[in-house]
């Protein structure tokens, strides 16, 4: 358990920390088209859905919402990323 264990422990928490991006970026991709969250509950896909009756008047409405979305991406594949450096052994 000990060798097995301590080589598996970094894919899997990298696998985890991936699979919660993919799943926000699938979430508010759903949100966006309608089919997430319903509209009194915030999410990301449904600020952005809002945006798009109002840019023509206001074309940086949408920026702050997509800026979000891409940095909690960004950071969470940064994460994976550091995890990764940090509890895989054979980098050591």
């Amino acid at each position: 358990m000990r060798h097995i264990l301590r080589n598996s422990a970094a894919p899997i928490v990298v696998q985890a920390a991936l699979a919660i991006g993919f799943s926000v970026l699938v979430e508010a991709s759903l949100s966006f088209l309608g089919l997430g969250i319903r509209p009194p509950e915030p999410s990301l896909g449904s600020i952005l859905d809002a945006s798009r009756s109002v840019m023509r008047h206001a074309p940086w409405y949408p920026l702050l919402p997509g800026a979000v979305l891409v940095l909690l991406l960004y950071a969470l594949n940064g994460a994976a990323d550091a995890l990764n450096d940090l509890l895989n052994p054979r980098q050591r």
